[in-house]
């Protein structure tokens, strides 16, 4: 609406001839001003620039009473009113004066002019540079209660954006996410699952995405939802732990173009969680992942390539590199060693290895830099000037891209549509063949309740893991003095070549069910018998339990890649 205000005498005579005159204005104000409200729309132009008859009609009359009205408003009073700076705002806006037109309009929606701050709103975000500027009057506005700014400024709201405007929509959206609007449940729960606008809340996520999954447009539209919903069921977020529940989600959202569900689906089928095992499907659900530019899928491909043997390196290389120049610093890590060892058969490139190390140390990864440590010491001077460089050009090729969703794709693999019914056949078989609770072991109190994630921890010895890990060094230990045992009953000579204090720092991934995975010597000052009895002790404790929920919400991925060190130096180097 456009206020127009009117004076009138304080003895009321005035007031009671406009109120007489003009039924439909509005009441009579406290400071002695008479107030006509005009639709904001008869003041717009049409679409060829030209006033509506209302909107001149409304000009006339406004001007009138102005003009004729007694006593007059002071010059000065009258400039500053929100009104007349909105309508002189409209104006030279209107005559191609934009910058000086947007000007007196801020300075009305300042003033706290509904109309203004909306159109504002409205123009700011049709220009190159001026949505910044359009959520703040967009915000202004729908705090004044007006719906379609409240609506649009949800819709328009993304990552990154002030803290301040998520919270302030945030109730707007909870009173929009109702079951007739399946877009708006879908907002909240994505919102909720961010901590958008409030603390993080995977139950409140889950029920309203789960609410959103009900509309099959809204599925194929935005398969992120099922994707979450997968995230949420498999790890026990917000809901009870559901492997076949997730295996679901993420094959709905396979089918809708999302390609990371790909390779969540993927590793359920590897490791028989929900679904049957099933490697072979595994795989083409990882290849698939991969080429729609999954960085872990390109991983998990490099390593299932790797231990085909020699002969496959140059393949897993290609994969490794895919994912590192991805980001990924564990697969950072290995194109380091694939340069260290040769695996390209061009002969071994210390310069490049050690420049890959150090970008992935960089990341965070604790193996990269103790290969980096170890490397850098047998480099020569003219080597190591040229290690600058060479990670400047590893930098400038990694690019961490955003997964671009196929909205509207089908994405699994031909091989594996038709064959829904089989793979999610119920899982029978002996209980011990599952990896065991941690309430088997004594370690913790079984039903410990599920907790949001946190950001992923770089004190891997802090924390619930630190439970792991003890566990896990006095099983390897007492493993490896048995076998060692054992081997000096019939090897006795070789017993004495041992050094006086054994120095060896292993490297693995550890799951969260429990089992060990890409076990390998890191440095060692052992020969390769006495480091593949620490290998092989490292791999038979697998499965070592399960993580519990608490434990899983305190890590944000699903695995770990750790360090086990056994002796003083050894155990320094890795706590470093």
């Amino acid at each position: 609406m456009i206020q127009i205000v009117l004076p009138f005498d304080k003895q009321g005579d005035n007031s009671a001839r406009m109120a007489n005159r003009f039924p439909w204005a509005g009441p009579v104000s406290k400071a002695g001003r008479f107030i006509l409200d005009f639709p904001a729309r008869w003041m717009l132009p049409r679409p060829c620039g030209s006033l509506s008859l209302r909107g001149i009609v409304a000009r006339a009359i406004s001007v009138f009473l102005l003009c004729h009205s007694a006593p007059p408003l002071p010059a000065q009073e009258l400039t500053n009113s929100p009104a007349s700076e909105y309508l002189r705002g409209q104006d030279l806006v209107e005559s191609g004066q934009t910058a000086q037109g947007l000007g007196w309009l801020r300075q009305a929606g300042t003033n706290g002019l509904l109309q203004a701050q909306v159109t504002l709103a409205n123009q700011l975000w049709l220009a190159p540079a001026g949505r910044p500027e359009a959520l703040h009057w967009a915000l202004l506005a729908g705090q004044q209660g007006e719906p379609l700014m409240r609506q649009r400024l949800i819709g328009d709201l993304r990552e990154g954006d002030p803290g301040e405007y998520f919270q302030a929509a945030w109730p707007w959206l909870q009173g929009l996410a109702a079951p007739d609007a399946p877009d708006m449940q879908y907002r909240s729960g994505i919102w909720a699952f961010n901590g958008w606008g409030t603390a993080k809340n995977y139950g409140l996520a889950f029920t309203n995405l789960l609410g959103a999954h009900q509309s099959e447009p809204l599925r194929r539209q935005a398969p992120q939802g099922s994707f979450l919903m997968g995230y949420l069921a498999e790890n026990g977020f917000g809901i009870p732990q559901d492997y076949t529940a997730a295996a679901g989600y993420y094959w709905d959202a396979a089918e809708h173009g999302w390609p990371e569900a790909l390779y969540r689906l993927g590793l359920l089928l590897e490791h028989a969680q929900g679904v049957r095992a099933d490697s072979a499907a595994a795989r083409v659900l990882y290849l698939s992942a991969a080429e729609h530019g999954v960085p872990a899928a390109a991983y998990r491909m490099g390593t299932l390539t790797q231990d085909a043997g020699a002969p496959s390196l140059p393949e897993a290389f290609n994969w490794y590199l895919q994912a590192a120049t991805n980001g990924l610093s564990v697969a950072q890590d290995r194109v380091g060693m694939a340069y260290q060892q040769d695996w390209l058969r061009r002969g071994a490139d210390p310069v490049t290895a050690l420049a890959w190390f150090t970008v992935a140390a960089q990341g965070g990864n604790r193996a990269a830099r103790i290969r980096m440590e170890d490397l850098e010491r047998t480099l020569m001077p003219a080597q190591k000037a040229e290690v600058a460089a060479r990670i400047n050009q590893i930098q400038s090729s990694i690019h961490k891209e955003a997964l671009a969703p196929k909205v509207g794709e089908n994405l699994l693999p031909d091989s594996l549509a038709q064959r829904h019914l089989q793979l999610f056949q119920a899982i029978s078989g002996p209980a011990s063949n599952r990896p065991r609770r941690l309430a088997d072991v004594g370690l913790a109190a079984p039903g410990q309740p599920a907790e949001n994630p946190k950001e992923r921890r770089n004190d891997l010895a802090a924390g619930l893991l630190q439970i792991y890990l003890t566990d896990l060094q006095d099983r390897v230990r007492t493993l490896v003095n048995e076998r060692l045992t054992e081997y000096g009953k019939n090897h006795p000579l070789e017993m004495q070549n041992l050094p006086g204090e054994m120095e060896i720092i292993l490297s693995y991934r550890l799951l969260s069910d429990g089992r060990i995975e890409e076990a390998e010597v890191l440095d060692s000052n052992l020969g390769d018998v006495f480091n593949g009895l620490f290998i092989s002790a490292l791999r038979d404790s697998s499965p070592t339990p399960r993580w519990t929920p608490r434990l899983r919400a305190e890590l944000s991925e699903d695995y770990q890649d750790l360090l086990l060190a056994f002796g003083r130096r050894s155990s320094l180097r890795i706590s470093q």
